[in-house]
């Protein structure tokens, strides 16, 4: 979903290799992570003597879906699900029971026809700020987010691309957590040489 962590990663093909639509499955269990303000500086915070406060590695699930549009190009398209869990309290605290737990969802797609290529992905997720979601917050945080892009090869070597993204974090969640940031949006043009 977002930010990748060493892991054992199992994937399956579902498929056979001469299928016109391809299907496969990822499994990922993941080292856990999870930052946050120091206890100098706020209530609402984590004992950094647990390296991280993790106290279950991280989970994803993804089927991977795509094919060809006949000549014309390809497509490919995903689902994954993501859960974690977060031991606020930290070693040797007095409430060893504190904990947070993530999860969320995202979808994303890939079609590539002639010289155009269009992609894009959307997740909503819960308390994922070590993905790399609310903006990277970290808390009990609920937020929607997404990112599309479209791309044009004017030539064998030259391209040249658009994309806007968005991370939008529930803004009452935001600062019952402490934090500042509200929303994210992003614009960039690119011109490709390859």
């Amino acid at each position: 979903i977002g930010w990748r962590f060493p892991g054992i990663q199992l994937y399956q093909k579902l498929t056979p290799k001469d299928s016109v639509v391809n299907v496969d499955l990822v499994a990922s269990v993941q080292s856990g992570s999870w930052n946050g303000p120091d206890c100098g500086t706020t209530t609402n915070c984590n004992n950094f003597l647990t390296a991280g406060n993790a106290s279950w590695p991280q989970g994803d699930l993804r089927v991977n879906v795509g094919g060809k549009l006949g000549s014309a190009g390809t497509w490919s398209s995903y689902v994954v699900g993501h859960i974690d869990e977060k031991d606020l309290s930290g070693a040797g605290a007095s409430t060893p029971n504190d904990k947070l737990t993530g999860s969320a969802v995202e979808i994303g797609a890939k079609f590539q026809i002639g010289p155009v290529m269009i992609q894009g992905n959307g997740y909503s997720g819960h308390s994922i700020g070590q993905q790399f979601g609310m903006i990277t917050q970290f808390g009990k945080i609920q937020g929607e987010g997404g990112w599309a892009q479209i791309g044009f090869d004017i030539t064998q070597n030259w391209g040249i691309f658009g994309f806007w993204g968005i991370d939008d974090p529930k803004n009452n969640d935001v600062l019952a957590s402490g934090n500042t940031r509200m929303k994210n949006t992003m614009y960039a043009g690119m011109l490709r040489w390859k």
